[in-house]
Formats: C-alpha cells, sequence, structure tokens
C-alpha cells in the first residue's frame, strides 16, 4: 500500500536553490522525492525511512496526507510577527488562555491542553522533555497562531504533526482509523492540543486511553468532562453521544449473543457506525449552544 506524507525542512542553513515544495512518499518503507508546484525555498532533503502513515523528523512540521500539506519554514518579518501576535493574543483569544492553560496529564506521558504560546512550548521542552505536539486545529499557515506554534516548535526541535478534529461533527470512519494510526505510533512526551482544550483535545484523549492505553470506552469517555471545559448539553455534545451510542450498541450485542464476543469498538466503526444518523439523532439544548457558540466561541 502507498503512505504519503509532507515534510518540509527545518534545518536553519539557507538554501542554496528555489526549488518547488517537496512531497516525500513511502512504499515499502523507501522513499521517493517527487516536486508539486508551489515554490519554496528548501534545503537539500535526506533519505528519509519510516514506518507507517505519517513522518517523525525532529523539529518538523508533519501532516497526515489528505488533511493538509505541512508549512515552509521561513522565518517570519517584524510585520508579519506582529500580526501573528496579534493574532494569537487578540483574535483568537490567547489573553484569557494566558490565566490558564487547561493543561492535564495521562499516563503514559501525553498532555492535553488549549493552545500553547510561543513561551509555553519552549517551556514545556524544557521542562517535560517534550518531543511531539499534536496540533487538532488543522493546517493553517495564514493565521498568525499556527504561524508561531509552527516557529516555536522548530526552534525547540519539537515535532508538529497537525489534523483536524471537529468538537460539533462526528469524525468519519476513515478518520478514526488514521487516528488510531497516530496514536499507536507517536512519540512521547507528547502535548495535544486544540483551541480550548475541552472539545477536540477530549475526543483525542478518549480515543489515546482506549487504543493506547487499552481503558475500555466506558472509562476513556471521561475524558469528555465538565471539568475540561466541555458541555455535553451544547452541539459539542454530539462527541459524548458518538461513544454513548457504541456502548449501547454494545450492551445490545452482549444482551443477544451472551456466548459470543463483543464487538471493539474499531470494528462498530468499521461496520455498523452511520455518521449521518447518528449527526442526525443528536439534539442539543438552548443556552449551552450560546454560550459555546457566542461567549466561548469554540470552533
Amino acid at each position: 500500500m502507498r503512505i504519503g506524507a509532507s515534510i518540509l525542512d527545518s534545518g536553519t542553513s539557507p538554501a542554496s536553490t528555489i526549488v518547488p515544495a517537496i512531497r516525500l512518499h513511502l512504499s515499502n518503507h523507501q522513499s521517493q522525492i517527487s516536486c508539486t508546484n508551489s515554490l519554496y525555498s528548501c534545503a537539500e532533503y535526506p533519505r528519509i525511512e519510516y514506518p507507517p502513515r505519517y513522518l517523525k523528523a525532529k523539529g518538523s512540521s508533519v501532516s497526515i496526507e489528505g488533511w493538509g500539506k505541512a508549512p515552509p519554514s521561513t522565518p517570519l518579518t517584524l510585520w508579519q510577527s506582529i500580526k501573528a501576535n496579534l493574532d494569537l493574543w487578540l483574535v483568537d483569544h490567547g489573553f484569557l488562555r494566558s490565566l490558564y492553560s487547561n493543561r492535564f496529564c495521562l499516563p503514559g506521558a501525553l498532555y492535553r491542553s488549549n493552545q500553547p504560546s510561543v513561551a509555553r512550548i519552549h517551556r514545556y521542552k524544557r521542562d517535560l522533555g517534550l518531543k511531539t505536539i499534536i496540533n487538532l486545529r488543522g493546517y493553517n499557515p495564514t493565521q498568525g497562531r499556527y504561524q508561531l506554534e509552527a516557529k516555536a516548535c522548530e526552534e525547540a526541535g519539537i515535532t508538529l504533526i497537525n489534523t483536524r478534529v471537529h468538537s460539533r461533527g462526528l469524525p468519519t470512519a476513515d478518520q478514526i482509523n488514521e487516528l488510531k494510526t497516530l496514536i499507536d505510533d507517536f512519540e512521547t512526551p507528547a502535548l495535544t492540543h486544540c483551541k480550548s482544550g475541552a472539545d477536540r483535545a477530549g475526543i483525542f484523549a478518549v480515543l489515546y486511553c482506549h487504543f493506547r492505553l487499552g481503558q475500555p470506552i466506558d472509562e476513556a469517555k471521561e475524558q469528555l468532562h465538565w471539568t475540561y471545559g466541555h458541555f455535553r448539553s451544547a452541539k459539542t455534545g454530539i462527541l459524548d453521544h458518538f461513544f454513548e451510542s457504541y456502548i449501547r450498541y454494545r450492551d445490545a450485542w452482549k444482551h443477544q449473543h451472551p456466548a459470543a464476543t463483543e464487538p471493539t469498538f474499531l470494528e462498530w466503526v468499521n461496520s455498523d457506525y452511520d455518521r449521518d444518523i447518528m449527526e442526525h439523532e443528536f439534539k442539543p439544548r438552548g443556552f449551552a449552544n450560546f454560550w459555546v457558540d457566542w461567549v466561548l466561541r469554540r470552533e
């Protein structure tokens, strides 16, 4: 099976030439370099061998293919840096997050939090030995908060993995399988974050606890809880509905087939999970929606 990912070198040495952006395709663990149309300034690329699905390269920005390309590692001008900081601190509500990081540690050295500032990224590298950051907000190279995060990761030698998870919509079966592959293989100590550290960080933490730590969904789903800022009665409660639908399905199966082995969560996702029906079934309730959508402005 052919596997693909995109990576741009994070080294500080200047490029000798301007070449098209590199897309690195992996097949049978062998690398082959090909080019896309966008022009970026980049250095010479080494041969890379890596197991499945995404590239692990220290101090690089990585994206699962189909979920966005990795950004070019170009320095920001003074004006770009000012605009990026205004975006992070004002538009993206970073001034509120400066008061509270919503950071919690899970077994196995995975931390979950809200969007980290540049200072926090460097502090986590120093104090926690952080090796990986999993950005659940997706690849957004035009947004200042992303530009600053990518640059800080390059400076600190932290692998930045970009993927997109939604807080008010259900993942597809393919996305769950992609996330399982990522969860099985990312390097710790690691930090996963969304904007507020409540909903998307919550669903990732549930999947991490289930797939990597072996917790049953009944236990793992406690990562979606009001103590993290998650509101199950708002549209974000569809994430609770997702996991609870599996639990109801599993319990009904056990009742009907007491002697049979119960279906696993992943088996349910790949066979009986119907995303469209479940989204239609879920009905959020009044004031919680106003709070989440207009006050907290969750994505």
